[in-house]
């Protein structure tokens, strides 16, 4: 394992976050998962580069330095080529700096852009989502959220009632939202995503139509017409009773963040609770399930 370190201070800024930067194996995207967030990891981004898997980097407060070490040896054997992790002490203003230079627009479905708000519009603007990056809650740029983000579009009708859970950025409540849905409930566990999510519906106007929360899915009391996960397979299927209990009768549920060979376990465990898969969708390793219930 090698780990290195760049200051990151610039003009006597002290560094207010670690950026852990790495290629985790395909095969290990779980394990990764769990213990980055085990270490108190507070967000995650993948970073595109020219022929190869995209870099994953996971952010962590100042405080943590005394664990990352331990940290990157437990990573390495799930890691690319030597196991190797670059570890850069960032400050906070450096690191929206960074947002700007590479968060463009994105093509989020056929239909819709996601594009932050410093970004110029054209006359007359395009469909969009404007997005504003919290410490990588989701800008619709991954896999996952693209499949989510199709399968929503295909679904909703307009009126339906919508949650979106571990909604993150906000980032497919939002679409929902100018897709036409009725009441739209969108939750997550983690305050600063929910403060990210509440800034960007502002910024599309919507800040009263999509109602955000904290309330965890057991305490959540509502059941929708359609109901849309994008989180990883190994919560998909820890909630799935939960989930599948908040679809009303003939509902659609749109599960998203399965590795393809995570799609059998995941289909079978839905099924079993009543919910028939009608159509897979997959995007490089990714798949996204359509269920009915």
């Amino acid at each position: 394992m090698v780990v290195s370190q760049n200051s990151g201070e610039k003009d006597g800024v002290p560094p207010s976050w670690w950026a852990l930067s790495f290629i985790p194996d395909s095969e290990y995207v779980e394990q990764v998962t769990r213990l980055l967030f085990a270490a108190g990891c507070s967000g995650l981004w993948e970073k595109e580069r020219s022929g190869g898997r995209p870099v994953t980097v996971a952010y962590f407060p100042f405080d943590r330095r005394d664990e990352l070490t331990a940290l990157c040896r437990r990573l390495s054997p799930f890691l690319l080529g030597s196991g190797a992790v670059e570890v850069e002490k960032i400050d906070q203003q450096n690191w929206m700096e960074g947002w700007k230079e590479h968060f463009k627009p994105v093509r989020l479905t056929p239909s819709w852009l996601v594009m932050p708000p410093w970004w110029p519009v054209a006359k007359p603007p395009p469909p969009r989502i404007i997005i504003h990056p919290g410490m990588a809650f989701g800008t619709g740029t991954h896999e996952t959220t693209r499949l989510a983000a199709g399968l929503l579009e295909k679904n909703l009708r307009p009126g339906d009632s919508v949650l979106d859970v571990g909604t993150g950025s906000a980032v497919l409540a939002i679409l929902a939202h100018k897709l036409g849905a009725g009441h739209i409930f969108a939750l997550d566990i983690d305050e600063d995503a929910l403060e990210n999510a509440a800034e960007n519906c502002r910024l599309n106007g919507c800040e009263q139509e999509v109602r955000l929360s904290s309330t965890p899915l057991d305490a959540f009391g509502e059941t929708c017409d359609l109901v849309i996960a994008n989180i990883i397979a190994p919560v998909l299927v820890e909630l799935a009773p939960r989930l599948a209990a908040r679809v009303v009768t003939g509902g659609c549920l749109i599960l998203s963040g399965i590795l393809v060979e995570q799609s059998s376990q995941v289909e079978k465990i839905y099924t079993a609770l009543g919910c028939t898969v009608e159509q897979m969708q997959t995007d490089g390793e990714w798949v996204a399930m359509q269920c009915r219930r």
